[in-house]
């Protein structure tokens, strides 16, 4: 999974991708925000929000 955020950031840095940026708002992440380029989140095709903790451990979640 992180060389696919590496990717995606680095895609986001360029400008050829918006950054997702969505916050767990189930709050059972604390105040993650997803550092993905913007990926599908409707019921039908739900991916993985990544983000990396305080202590610096890379989770992924998902919220329908």
């Amino acid at each position: 999974m992180s060389e696919l955020l590496d990717q995606e950031r680095a895609a986001v840095a360029a400008g050829t991708a918006e950054p997702c940026g969505r916050v767990c708002d189930a709050s059972c992440h604390g105040d993650l925000a997803c550092l993905r380029a913007v990926h599908p989140q409707d019921p039908d095709n739900m991916t993985a929000h990544l983000g990396y903790t305080a202590d610096d451990q890379l989770i992924q979640w998902v919220h329908p």
